[in-house]
């Protein structure tokens, strides 16, 4: 008899993780484990180590001490599981906007077909079935996180991560790109860890928030965001909200 999979059992473990570069400890013993279709918002202050505990997940960085695995992998052996999208959308300036939402397809052997035919439906999730032959230099920056977002969804990955892709943003367009990221992420189920300075744009994408303590980066708290599953626009203007991202601002202030 087939015994279903534990939906407790961890997707990211991290134990007892440390990362040092030379002699300068940059994140000290962290602890830490996400479950399928958590979304975790990473937040401290700056150079508290938010990027790098983001790519010791994504196995760019290898950790100095302790381990970290991905449904029991090795990052590096589970890398076709995960995408990763930065803070700059880093699209190639001669591809149109559908070539480039493909490139990551392409890079993996995808058949041509296929590769295009995933990439005009995510461009279509992501509300840019208009702009398929675009250039770059034609789109917004809002637009062009878009085109970043769907670039990683067409890898179909179990776990995103993302490294403040909204921080350059002016706030409406950021607010309405986490809008869609939580809209496609009841569609896709994915588990998220999400580097932000925002204390209100952790409350609203998160479940789970991790603060980070100022150099060396260690775990000051974890916040367990109590919000209903859907958020949308008018969630931000409720008292309950407001005393969540009050809280978090609090946390960062107090982890400096």
């Amino acid at each position: 008899m087939l015994i279903p999979p534990n939906p407790d059992t961890p997707l990211v473990k991290i134990e007892n993780a440390s990362k040092c570069f030379g002699d300068t400890i940059v994140l000290d013993r962290i602890n830490f484990s996400a479950k399928k279709g958590d979304f975790v918002s990473l937040v401290g202050p700056s150079g508290c180590g938010k990027s790098t505990f983001l790519k010791l997940i994504a196995g760019l960085h290898l950790a100095s001490e302790g381990s970290v695995t991905i449904d029991g992998l090795d990052p590096k052996n589970a890398r076709e599981e995960m995408a990763f999208i930065f803070q700059d959308a880093n699209l190639l300036p001669w591809r149109r906007v559908l070539s480039n939402v493909e490139l990551s397809s392409q890079l993996r052997g995808v058949s041509k077909r296929k590769r295009q035919e995933t990439a005009r439906e995510v461009l279509e999730l992501v509300g840019l079935s208009h702009a398929l032959r675009h250039f770059p230099w034609q789109l917004s920056g809002g637009m062009k996180m878009r085109v970043s977002i769907a670039r990683a969804l067409t890898l179909s990955p179990k776990l995103l991560l993302l490294d403040e892709p909204f921080g350059a943003l002016d706030e409406m367009t950021r607010d309405k790109l986490n809008e869609d990221l939580l809209r496609i992420k009841a569609r896709d189920g994915w588990t998220a860890f999400f580097v932000t300075h925002s204390a209100a744009e952790a409350v609203f994408l998160s479940n789970q928030i991790i603060v980070l303590s100022a150099k060396p980066g260690r775990i000051a708290e974890v916040i367990n965001v109590k919000l209903p599953a859907f958020r949308d626009a008018d969630l931000r203007e409720t008292s309950e909200y407001l005393r969540q991202v009050a809280n978090v601002s609090r946390s960062i202030r107090k982890a400096h």
